[in-house]
């Protein structure tokens, strides 16, 4: 007998034979306060690094430059929610003073946002920010006062230019009309100027005074040969169709250079903007694809047209090739009679190349340019490298010389006077890309425009023999829940975002640059790279197989032989696997399909070549539609939902070719089964049928024999079912248009509608806990809030979960949701705050603990007073606000994991 006492859990004339206790003392608070029925917290803060700042395009006005910044998050206070920030500021040339001039917020995400500045002729200027399909039109003198938004709004922006800013948008949405509005700094809104009855609209150019754009038109009807025409509009509403030639798909415009405008479509043409006024001036189209507009310097237009430099003043005469090396591209920067490109872009070795248009001069071999300024009086010129190199260049000059400077990349650099802003990130920084200024060879921070967290990439996260694993800038984590269960292994190789963990002892196998074998060791916290497979074949999957490591190539399956660190194949498939990711453990051996020229196989593996044999050969089916929708374990056997040769079947096998059949081929339906669900006992899906011309969703599922299936029920009018997940002795599903949430109850067979989710865009499979179910979803408007929404089986309930101001994820992020302990692991991807592992969970309301155990990881809500038995080799990590008591009767056997604690369920 043993008694021990202890300041927070106590074990009273407890008969622990053999017990096996991991119990350490963590915090001795006793709360009194309120206890969430849910619980949500972090298990890691994943980042530490701010984001880059945003700089969006400067302009100089009045003895000062002003600037437009993205790409920045403030907080809603009271709210689980955030909005996306822009600012538009000022730094003053001679004080270099900053100033915030006006903030403009919006619920959508800055990250795809454009913003850019128009000068005026005026005392004024105008800029614009484009988020998504929304754009906001701004006036500013330069001071807050005299800044004021024009306009908002969600129709098509073509462009400036005379003063005026232009839009489309389509009359009606079953027409193939289009209006052409106008705005000006005096129009009250947008004033309706044109109508242009054609089917599409696209590709603009604005040019000094006119818009330019093109539309195309079939010739018969909605189908066949198309016709492109191009046209002009001005401030007055004047709509000239200048040109029309066949429709390529390959039209677009150059530039403007003296009072004509140069645009390819199957030739290369100028025009002055009025009917009929296209001149041919190259007889082919000289740009085919990737096309940059133009860059006027003086009387001429530089463009690149077949990869090579060219200029033109607008006629044929003097339409010519500058430079014939190809693999130029344009830099928009010129220095007086001095204009600036690269060349060999498509080779190992870029270059820094001027021209006056007749002479052409390298300044440097591998200089490849992505930002540059001049200088105020245009005698020097810097340039940022892709590299993060800064370079100087002496106008007159053939060379250039490296500033000892320490970026790792450079994102923008303009003069502020005569010093130099540098927006640019530092080799080894923490605060990502920010201003710099750089002045008598000395570098000095200026300012973090973005005081936000970067939301590093949380990649390829995997659930393995209860843990969970994940890859954060090169460091492996691995946790089992709880903060104080997760570790993290630094600077590990790389590990493909589809690569898989296979878990043995304390080793964890993986494989790095998507051929090396490489194990991780846990309790060391190391990797080592192992036996390289050397083959032309790519690594899809890595699995225990018996005791055996087994790697699954494109064409070969490998073991791997942890003892001699060695490798061997014991299977190769010339013609490959087929859908590896469809592979399947069942009953210790590997299920997996493979071709052989036009046939569909099953095949299997124990982990040895003697034990790789084949199952079912299909047929020659694979000249038509022919695949795996997915493996399914029901009833102790391996069923697979198969299209084969454009037909849908259910096959099953027990391991065995002979064992291996067909269970039925699925009814024809209007739309096939998107995916289906194993209560453990039958396999549920759903068709949707056409009766009596009305769409039915019908539900099936297999027999208890497995020999067939039965339909359940029939309801008219709805699409296809999804997200299926199997709870408490019901199956559950949505349907969308509407957004319907469906329960199945197995013992009465009854459909019911448990809830209509009206402003939901986005859901996932349910995952089931403990009679409740957890479901990521996203609404739909226009801050698309994400949250997890939990519905409490046994009373009908629900509530929303999320960690304040933290989002589950972009859409490929929120279906990484894992039930591990008893608990739910989800990832965040914040805007604000970066990357995060959560723990969430139910708070246990019953404070009596006297059963057998399970692993998991319990939260109660009150003082826990327990008699439960744990067995090997569960694990059971217990938590109270108050005090755990372990009354007689209580016993851990030998082998099993128990750890207790004092800690709120928050």
């Amino acid at each position: 007998m043993t008694i021990l006492k202890l300041p927070i859990i106590s074990i009273a004339m407890c008969s622990c034979k053999s017990i096996y206790l991991s119990i350490f003392i963590l915090l001795f608070i006793t709360y009194n306060g309120y206890s969430q029925n849910i619980r949500n917290t972090i298990i890691k803060d994943l980042t530490t690094n701010n984001r880059d700042g945003v700089l969006h395009d400067f302009i100089d006005f009045n003895g000062k430059t002003y600037l437009l910044i993205g790409d920045l998050v403030q907080e809603v206070p009271g709210k689980f929610d955030y909005k996306s920030k822009y600012q538009f500021a000022v730094i003053d040339t001679l004080t270099r003073q900053w100033s915030i001039i006006k903030e403009d917020t919006t619920r959508f995400s800055l990250f795809s946002a454009k913003g850019k500045f128009y000068p005026s002729e005026s005392n004024y200027f105008y800029f614009t920010e484009q988020i998504h399909n929304i754009t906001h039109v701004w006036l500013s003198s330069g001071t807050s006062a005299g800044t004021r938004k024009l306009l908002s709004t969600d129709y098509g922006f073509m462009g400036f230019a005379g003063e005026t800013f232009y839009f489309y948008k389509k009359v009606q949405d079953n027409s193939d009309d289009f209006n052409i509005y106008k705005l000006t700094k005096d129009s009250n809104g947008l004033v309706l100027v044109a109508t242009i009855p054609i089917l599409q609209v696209q590709t603009f150019y604005a040019g000094k005074e006119k818009i330019y754009f093109f539309s195309w038109a079939y010739l018969n009807g909605n189908y066949g040969p198309a016709i492109g025409y191009f046209h002009s509009i001005d401030a007055n509403g004047t709509l000239v169709t200048f040109h029309s030639s066949p429709w390529s798909g390959n039209f677009g415009f150059i530039g403007e250079v003296n009072n004509k405008l140069v645009f390819h479509a199957d030739s290369t043409f100028s025009t002055n903007g009025t009917a009929g006024s296209s001149t041919l001036i190259a007889p082919r189209r000289l740009i085919d694809c990737c096309m940059q507009e133009g860059y006027k310097v003086k009387d001429k237009l530089y463009f690149i047209g077949d990869a090579r430099l060219w200029k033109t003043d607008g006629t044929s005469a003097n339409t010519a090739i500058v430079d014939n090396n190809y693999g130029a591209q344009l830099l928009r920067l010129n220095m007086g009679d001095e204009y600036f490109y690269t060349g060999g872009i498509y080779s190992g070795n870029i270059q820094l190349w001027k021209t006056n248009g007749g002479v052409n001069t390298k300044i440097r071999d591998s200089l490849a340019v992505k930002s540059f300024a001049v200088s105020p009086d245009s005698s020097f010129a810097y340039f940022g490298d892709d590299k993060g190199q800064l370079w100087k260049y002496q106008k007159g000059t053939t060379t250039s010389n490296r500033i000892n400077t320490d970026f790792l990349k450079i994102t923008k650099l303009k003069f502020i006077g005569k010093d130099l802003l540098i927006l640019g990130e530092l080799k080894n920084s923490t605060i990502g890309a920010q201003l710099y200024f750089y002045k008598n060879n000395l570098l000095t921070l200026y300012r973090t425009i973005n005081p936000n967290t970067k939301a590093s990439g949380i990649s390829n996260l995997k659930l393995v023999d209860k843990h969970l694993f994940c890859v954060v800038n090169g460091d492996l984590i691995v946790t089992q829940g709880e903060a104080e269960n997760t570790i993290s292994i630094p600077d590990i190789k790389y590990i493909n975002s589809s690569s898989d963990y296979m878990r043995k002892n304390d080793s964890v196998f993986t494989v790095f640059n998507a051929q090396e074998i490489g194990e991780i060791n846990l309790r060391s916290r190391t990797y080592t790279t192992k036996a390289p497979y050397l083959t032309n074949s790519y690594y899809d999957k890595i699995f225990r197989v018996n005791q055996h490591v087994l790697l699954m190539y494109d064409k070969d399956i490998v073991e791997y032989n942890q003892n001699t660190n060695t490798s061997s194949v014991i299977k190769n498939f010339d013609n490959g696997i087929y859908y590896p990711d469809k592979s399947i453990l069942f009953n210790n051996e590997l299920y997996f399909f493979r071709n052989s020229a036009d046939n569909l196989e099953l095949w299997k593996t124990d982990g040895t070549s003697n034990g790789t044999i084949l199952l079912k050969d299909f047929g020659n089916s694979l000249s038509q539609e022919t695949k795996n929708l997915g493996s399914y374990i029901v009833n102790n056997t391996l069923i697979m939902y198969l299209i084969i040769a454009g037909e849908s079947y259910l096959w099953k096998t027990n391991g065995t070719p002979a064992g291996t059949e067909s269970v039925v081929k699925i009814p024809d339906a209007y739309k096939r089964a998107i995916t289906m669900v194993s209560d453990g006992k039958n396999l549920y899906f759903t068709l949707i049928d056409i009766i009596d011309r009305f769409g039915y969703l019908s539900l099936y599922r297999t027999n208890n024999s497995l020999t067939g299936i039965e339909l359940l029920q029939t309801v008219r009018e709805l699409d296809q079912a999804e997200a299926f997940c199997s709870c408490a002795n019901a199956i559950y599903f949505f349907t969308t248009y509407p957004n319907l949430f469906w329960k199945y109850d197995i013992a009465s067979n009854t459909l019911t509608t448990l809830e209509t989710f009206a402003n939901i865009n986005f859901f996932k499979n349910p995952i089931c806990l403990n009679n409740t179910l957890w479901i990521p979803m996203a609404e739909w408007d226009e801050a698309q809030r994400d949250f997890i929404y939990v519905s409490d089986l046994n009373t009908g309930q629900s509530k929303r979960i999320k960690h304040a101001l933290l989002r589950i994820g972009s859409d490929f992020e929120r279906a990484d949701m894992f039930v591990l302990n008893n608990s739910i692991i989800y990832k965040s991807t914040d805007p604000k705050y970066g990357g995060e592992l959560f723990w969430a969970g139910l708070c246990e309301s019953n404070n009596q603990r006297n059963s057998v155990s399970v692993t998991g990881s319990y939260y109660h809500t009150g003082a826990v007073s327990s008699t439960e038995k744990i067995n090997q080799p569960t694990a059971v990590n217990l938590f109270s606000p108050k005090n755990i008591i372990l009354q007689p009767g209580f016993e851990a056997k030998n082998g099993a994991n128990f750890y207790a604690a004092i800690k709120q369920c928050e």
